[in-house]
């Protein structure tokens, strides 16, 4: 994909004077392919239609033209596009796709899996491989495509094999046949050329035969002392793929070379077949284990904000609309009003933008992909307050007032702060009080309603605690008559906040210190940074390209909010929580910050505004929290597990790919993608952020750094496409940001749980009185697990049936016995892989299920209840 014209026709130096002496006796097995973003090379419909009328079409005529042809397309999208347009083929390509000469990829497209989080990654194999078994039964999908991206999640092996993936291909990594594992022990078989378009490329740039046939043999060459090395069997998988390749045809070639005393046999194969005669017993592919960091990164969160944002919000309550959707259907005791058409179809939209962002006609591409993202978000919206909705109409309250029903999609007991809109318009006149299920008065603070209003709107926080796992508590706001109400608030009028968590002090641009009185001991170290503060410096780079590590900043026009000597006010001092604001007018933007701190709850947030950005280009704006800490470790979660810097992530550096030499070590990546949080620990104090966007630093990357820990999440990048024709990702306008921070002793083990949730804010559906099922308490948990390490990923209906499907995973890193408990009773469970296909029995207990989750390990499971 993103290839410059000095790598473009570099042509690889290999000895052409060396013998095969090992693969000699054996078989070159030629896989044709070609790389494809869904974008990138121009918008997505001409790209949907040069692959299937310039790969698949031509493909299918070389298919029927010469009996030993063989073709690989990279991804399941690819399928469904050409079948949109020619369905009456469809028994064709089955054929040819059973008799192994017509191959797919198993994935849905090729993402920056960093990006996604757990489960829709997962997501890429269901509408990949499972799709495609449904469309062609019988048939094997085995291989996964992700060769254009630099990196690779620490899952990524693990959902793969337990999907029944057993291949990748991969590159920008020194070329090699890896074993690639995950951390629970899962992996699968990898290849890299190098550059994943190396051998196409320069094949297309000899016009001769002969020119063709010697390049082809310094191949041959060139893998033959590895071959024998690693002990692997001598079918040398040549891989020859390119950006929008035409299918060729080398037959010719491939008979003179198979005549020649000193060469293999050479015939076409897919690439899947060309892995299958890998797989040895004695065959010793290098082990690899860990993360790869994406080198890429700033392609999405930092240079499309909004976008991103949108995909974040949608995903994690997509997962939230199957959970409360399978309980729904449980309660029912009918899965008709589940949305699964729905569900898949915002699945898709949540996953549709692949790695290909920006290029030829980028600002239609980003639009289009931003679009889906849009399109997701606001179906899984939907989805969520109909079901909520139905399930607090089920409620039978016994307090009086207006029902505030507060849901938990976490597996844990939570206390957490609500923010919920309420209309109280024709309720009478008089203040209002708020109580729980038990009718205790609950402090309540009102709060400023951003956008536009009706009569009667009112927004209020509140802190709720205890709760239930994936459940409810019902509480009620009514009014009460002036002269019996008592309002012993006192407001603040001091800038500096103290509660009984922390002690906070100001200065101008940022915060001072933060004193956390439980572990008796200042968390920030601000000789050089505040916390808080913002940032801004110059940005030069891409997205994406052809670079050996990422593009840094530096210090041409630097500022930072402290020069701007900004004073801080009073915004909010009650019941609930206290707000402090200030403001600072920086080159390009105006620069907010506002710090909020609660009476009674242990969590510090901190959010940023962005406004009125000019879209000046190469600007970087970064947050920065600057830590007193000594050896640090840095610990970031990613999908489905956490990495710990310089532990499990890879040592090595990525190495020679084409005419690249990666040379850093990939575990001093400077800067990482994250799901929901990211920290810092020592010996004396855990600081964790749990952050609204995906990518940070930990390290300071301004002149003369400070050696401890600054941990920097990355707002916006103002970058360009690194396509000659691309656009600029300028993103003028607004842009807000949210950060919580924690603190603990011990590390991340202490506080994953408060950095997961404040990134998954509860749930309310408000007023909801309708309905005459009246078949609930006003507080309720309708599944749990007893192990604090277990994390339920989603609960959904099942794909096949109306079982319902339960996903655990282990993020601490330990072997648990686990019990998984349900509200109602589970007649019959299995064990299936990651795409619900059923493998094992397993022995339920009435409403438990016993289970065996092993450390760091993904599982999914079956629940039959009628």
């Amino acid at each position: 994909m993103k290839y410059s014209l000095l790598i473009a026709f570099c042509v690889v130096s290999f000895c052409t004077t060396a013998q095969s002496n090992y693969l000699k006796e054996g078989h070159v097995n030629f896989a044709l392919s070609s790389h494809q973003d869904m974008a990138w090379m121009d918008v997505p419909d001409k790209c949907t239609e040069f692959r299937i009328e310039k790969l698949l079409m031509p493909s299918l005529r070389m298919l029927e033209k010469d009996s030993s042809y063989c073709f690989t397309m990279e991804y399941a999208l690819t399928l469904e596009e050409f079948l949109n347009k020619y369905p009456e083929r469809k028994d064709e390509l089955m054929q040819l796709t059973a008799k192994k000469r017509l191959d797919w990829g198993a994935t849905f497209n090729q993402p920056y899996e960093g990006m996604l989080s757990g489960e829709s990654l997962i997501r890429e194999t269901y509408l990949g491989k499972r799709w495609l078994q449904k469309q062609f039964p019988g048939c094997e999908f085995v291989t996964a495509f992700n060769p254009d991206v630099p990196g690779r999640s620490l899952q990524t092996s693990q959902i793969h094999a337990k999907a029944g993936i057993k291949y990748g291909i991969i590159s920008r990594f020194e070329p090699g046949i890896y074993q690639w594992f995950s951390p629970d022990g899962s992996s699968i078989l990898c290849k890299s050329n190098g550059i994943y378009c190396d051998y196409a490329r320069t094949l297309a740039g000899k016009k001769e035969k002969e020119e063709k046939k010697e390049y082809i043999r310094s191949i041959v060459h060139f893998w033959d002392p590895y071959y024998k090395e690693n002990k692997m069997p001598s079918e040398l998988f040549f891989l020859h793929t390119d950006d929008n390749e035409e299918p060729y045809d080398y037959q010719q070639i491939f008979e003179e070379l198979s005549a020649e005393k000193d060469m293999p046999e050479f015939g076409y194969t897919t690439i899947s077949t060309a892995m299958d005669k890998l797989v040895s017993k004695k065959s010793k592919p290098t082990r690899l284990e860990g993360e790869w960091p994406d080198l890429w990164l700033y392609i999405h969160n930092p240079t499309h904000h909004e976008a991103v944002s949108m995909m974040r919000d949608a995903q994690r309550n997509l997962v939230n609309v199957e959970k409360f959707g399978a309980v729904r259907g449980l309660l029912t005791g009918s899965f008709a009003s589940y949305p699964q058409d729905k569900l898949n179809e915002a699945w898709k939209c949540a996953i549709y933008p692949d790695h290909g962002w920006g290029g030829n006609g980028g600002y239609i591409t980003d639009e289009i992909y931003k679009e889906k993202f849009r399109q997701s978000q606001a179906s899984a919206n939907e989805m969520s307050e109909d079901v909520l909705g139905e399930i607090g109409g089920m409620i039978e309250h016994k307090q009086e007032g207006l029902p505030i029903v507060v849901f938990n999609p976490e597996s844990w007991l939570r206390n957490d702060i609500v923010i919920t809109k309420v209309n109280v318009y024709g309720l009478g006149r008089g203040h209002f009080v708020l109580t729980d299920d038990k009718g205790q008065h609950i402090p309540f603070q009102y709060l400023p309603i951003k956008g536009q209003t009706k009569d009667g709107d009112i927004q209020i926080a509140f802190q709720a605690d205890s709760i239930p796992s994936i459940g409810y508590r019902s509480y009620y706001l009514k009014h009460v008559k002036d002269e019996i109400f008592e309002d012993a608030v006192t407001a603040s009028n001091k800038i500096d906040i103290d509660n009984p968590y922390y002690r906070i002090s100001f200065a101008a641009g940022g915060i001072k210190s933060i004193f956390d009185k439980r572990l008796n001991r200042e968390l920030l170290r601000t000789d050089k940074f505040l916390g808080g503060e913002v940032f801004c410096t110059r940005s030069v780079g891409n997205g994406a390209g052809e670079f050996k590590e990422i593009q840094p900043i530096t210090m041409e026009g630097f500022e930072k909010s402290s020069d701007y000597s900004p004073s801080w006010s009073i915004i909010e001092s009650g019941r609930v929580r206290e707000v402090r604001e200030c403001r600072s007018k920086f080159k390009h933007a105006t620069v907010i910050q506002r710090i909020i701190a609660y009476q009674n709850f242990p969590k510090i947030d901190i959010e940023i505004d962005l406004e009125g950005f000019t879209g000046e280009a190469y600007q970087e704006f970064r947050m920065t929290m600057p830590l007193n800490q000594s050896s640090s470790l840095i610990s970031y979660e990613v999908p489905m597990g956490v990495v710990e810097i310089g532990k499990n992530d890879l040592s090595i550096s990525a190495g020679h790919a084409g005419g690249l030499h990666y040379t850093t070590p990939l575990n001093e990546t400077p800067l990482r993608e994250c799901q929901n949080w990211f920290a810092s620990s020592d010996d004396l104090s855990n600081v964790m952020l749990s952050s609204s966007v995906g990518v940070f630093g930990y390290k300071d990357a301004t002149s003369n750094p400070v050696d401890y820990p600054v941990l920097q999440p990355v707002l916006l990048a103002s970058r360009k496409s690194c396509h000659w024709k691309g656009n600029w990702y300028l993103q003028q306008g607004n842009h807000s940001y949210r950060f919580s921070l924690h603190s603990s002793d011990g590390d991340w083990k202490k506080t994953h749980q408060l950095g997961t949730q404040s990134a998954q804010p509860l749930l309310t559906a408000v007023g909801v009185k309708n309905g005459n099922n009246k078949i609930l308490s006003p507080l309720q948990s309708f599944f749990s697990v007893d192990k604090k390490n277990v994390m339920v990923s989603t609960i959904k209906k099942c794909e096949d049936d109306d079982n319902v499907v339960v996903r655990l995973f282990d993020i601490e890193g330990m072997d648990s016995d686990v019990s998984l408990w349900s509200f109602k009773p589970i007649k019959k469970s299995c064990q299936t892989n990651i795409i619900e296909e059923p493998q094992k029995l397993i022995d339920n207990k009435g409403d438990i299920l016993p289970v065996k989750i092993g450390h760091h390990s993904i599982e999914t499971y079956k629940l039959e209840y009628k």
